[in-house]
């Protein structure tokens, strides 16, 4: 793709990226979920598991997304690991019932933006070296 068509596409990509990311924390979710009933882990580490997807799917989706992108990585990765955060917090929203806890979500809102700015420079490194 050249440069043109990559900035025509930057919101398929995104799209993209971000559905890939949701994709992989429904997967390893639900693995979670039958390691979980199967085994006598202590259910106190959910929160612990919960929070390891949440972060590998934002590093994916970021470095998928900029990888693609094959520029400014940092600002590409952390807007895509806001826009994920975003959709997470949406469907949260809607599982929850109404019921939103805003400091929480500010913090996974700005470890979604750093975790997606360094994971943004590892898909420009890694797209440079193709």
């Amino acid at each position: 793709m050249s440069k043109e068509d990559i900035r025509e596409n930057i919101a398929l990509i995104y799209l993209k990226s971000i559905s890939r990311g949701v994709i992989l924390s429904i997967i390893l979710l639900l693995i979670t979920a039958l390691v979980f009933h199967y085994t006598n882990l202590d259910p106190k580490h959910v929160d612990t598991v919960t929070f390891i997807i949440t972060v590998l799917s934002i590093v994916y989706a970021s470095i998928y997304g900029c990888f693609k992108i094959k520029s400014k990585g940092y600002l590409h990765g952390g807007i895509i690991g806001l826009l994920y955060m975003v959709v997470i917090a949406m469907v949260s929203l809607f599982v929850q019932k109404g019921n939103i806890n805003f400091k929480g979500l500010i913090i996974m809102l700005v470890m979604a933006l750093v975790i997606g700015v360094f994971s943004g420079l590892i898909g420009i490194i890694l797209s440079d070296r193709n």
